[in-house]
C-alpha cells in the first residue's frame, strides 16, 4: 500500500484529529493480504507495521474505490489501526501518499 489512511478503528490521538475512512461506509470495500491478494469473506486479511524515521503506523490492508479529484479507481491501501503520536498528530493532511523510490520501499 502506498496510501495510508487513518481508519476510524484507530482511536490514537493522531487518528481522532483526522478524518478517518470508515470501512461501514463502503459497499465496495474487500479485505486483502498485505502482498495484494484476495482474502475469503470474512477471514482476516493483513496487517502490517511500518516504522519511519521518527513513527510508526499499524493497519490493515483493504482496497476499495480511490478517488482524487473526479477520478476514482479500484486500488490498494492501508487503513490505519495505530498510530505514533509524534509526527502524524502534528499533519494538517490526513494521510500519506507514497511516491517514494523503489530503492526506499519496504518489503514485506
Amino acid at each position: 500500500g502506498n496510501l495510508i489512511v487513518p481508519s476510524t478503528d484507530c482511536k490514537d490521538e493522531a487518528c481522532i484529529k483526522h478524518a478517518r475512512f470508515s470501512r461501514d461506509q463502503s459497499s465496495s470495500l474487500k479485505t486483502i493480504t498485505c502482498r495484494g491478494e484476495s482474502v475469503p469473506s470474512g477471514a482476516l486479511g493483513g496487517a502490517v507495521t511500518i516504522n519511519f524515521g521518527t513513527g510508526h503506523i499499524t493497519g490493515d490492508c483493504l482496497n476499495d474505490m480511490i478517488c482524487m479529484g473526479g477520478l476514482c479507481a479500484a486500488g490498494g491501501f492501508i487503513a490505519s489501526t495505530a498510530e505514533s503520536l509524534h509526527p502524524f498528530a502534528s499533519f494538517k493532511f490526513d494521510g500519506v501518499l507514497g511516491l517514494a523510490l523503489s530503492t526506499m520501499a519496504q518489503s514485506l
